[in-house]
């Protein structure tokens, strides 16, 4: 852990911390590092992406919705050229329009340009609690408007929105025989809808809005976690990892179409 060095905070305003590190340090001592202070890396999708990576990709991660792709994250960098010059620019303003932003170039270049070899992110502060939920839709266009329809409910409360397709839920859920799937039936598209608690929202207000959804034909199913271990379990079948369901035993609450 050497290679760590505080850069210093942004304004207290903000409630935002700016860390540098090396671009071979992984998602997974990231999260050793800072789950103790609550703050949360953005837009790094695996625990085993090593910084560098993640920034040359831009990937995007399961919270793109909000906090942006890498792009959005990244302050300042250090790269080096083919021929062994090394080009630094490790800012540390959020607001800096001093001369040519040269770290946008290797931001997505895929190593092509340069290798990147120090990072200065901004991080986000980890949501206390959050909540999950995984529905099934009749269509693409059902999910897309229950994504606008929790947009609108929830502001910038929805940390996350992942669709699976059909033919990737059936795969998962019953041709590998990992996992029993959590919903009967078969429907046109699935999503898995995560939503930070706090800000006038809980869990009853999560539940009137899916009643909604369901009343207006949006949603045709789905489960809430209750636990951590229920969140996790739905997000495994998203990433295809999963080995147990939300079986009996589990705590995962079911809610029904109106009348049924």
């Amino acid at each position: 852990m050497s290679g760590w060095s505080r850069c210093g905070d942004a304004s207290a305003s903000q409630g935002r911390k700016l860390w540098k590190w090396h671009s071979a340090i992984v998602r997974s001592l990231l999260s050793i590092r800072f789950t103790p202070s609550r703050a949360r890396s953005t837009s790094i999708p695996s625990r085993r992406t090593p910084i560098g990576g993640t920034v040359a990709t831009n990937a995007g991660g399961i919270r793109v919705l909000r906090h942006g792709m890498t792009r959005a994250n990244v302050l300042g960098l250090e790269a080096v050229l083919a021929d062994g010059r090394v080009i630094s620019r490790l800012g540390k303003l959020a607001k800096d329009n001093s001369g040519f932003d040269l770290k946008q170039l290797f931001i997505g270049s895929e190593g092509t340009l340069g290798m990147i070899t120090r990072v200065v992110l901004q991080l986000q502060p980890a949501p206390a609690e959050t909540t999950l939920a995984l529905v099934a839709l009749p269509s693409h266009d059902a999910a897309l408007d229950c994504l606008v329809s929790a947009r609108a409910a929830f502001g910038t409360g929805l940390v996350a929105f992942e669709g699976m397709w059909p033919d990737y839920w059936d795969y998962v859920c019953h041709e590998t025989g990992h996992v029993r799937p959590p919903l009967a039936g078969r429907h046109g598209f699935y999503a898995l809808v995560e939503l930070e608690l706090g800000r006038g929202c809980d869990a009853d207000a999560v539940e009137a809005w899916l009643g909604g959804c369901m009343e207006e034909g949006t949603v045709e199913d789905g489960v809430l976690a209750r636990s951590l271990a229920d969140a996790q379990g739905l997000w495994s079948r998203w990433s295809g990892s999963a080995r147990r369901s939300c079986g009996p035993g589990s705590r995962t609450a079911r809610w029904c179409r109106a009348g049924s």
